[in-house]
């Protein structure tokens, strides 16, 4: 499995562009990635930086993604299925 720096460096998977981050602003958007195991498991690690809801569409429904699922819910984030889309958002606990 690649790094999402790798894939960033490398020209992601099998994309037609280039995606170069330089500068400090916030970033917003999206990015039409092919649905593949290959390409969905570096976007389960992106997510981590990420402080709102992460949306994946068109997610395999394969082993691996699952576990990956699993992966982030123990460390703390909602991961659900929403039809054949992925909906990934860290919970944060008020202090009691």
């Amino acid at each position: 499995m690649h790094t999402v720096g790798y894939l960033l460096r490398n020209g992601g998977t099998d994309m037609e562009e280039r995606i170069v981050v330089t500068g400090g602003r916030p970033l917003n958007g999206s990015v039409k990635i092919p649905a593949a195991k290959n390409s969905v498991l570096p976007l389960f690690a992106a997510s981590l930086l990420c402080t709102g809801e992460v949306r994946l569409q068109a997610v395999p429904r394969l082993a691996d993604v699952e576990h990956c699922m699993a992966l982030l819910r123990g460390v703390g984030y909602a991961a659900r299925w929403v039809s054949t889309s992925l909906s990934l958002k860290h919970w944060v606990q008020a202090d009691s």
